[in-house]
């Protein structure tokens, strides 16, 4: 029963290593996919008028 009990914490140890949110770069690319999508929204609203 306390092996279990040993394992159960070795498993919580481990998964709070894990980083919760991504690296800095996927921040970056997420941010220029969104400008240009903004671009591409805004093109849009010009030639509908």
């Amino acid at each position: 029963m306390d092996a279990k009990k040993d394992i159960g914490i070795l498993l919580k140890d481990k998964l709070r290593e894990l980083k919760d949110s991504p690296d800095e770069i996927v921040w970056v690319h997420i941010e220029k996919e969104l400008v240009k999508e903004k671009r591409k929204k805004g093109r849009k609203e010009l030639l509908v008028f």
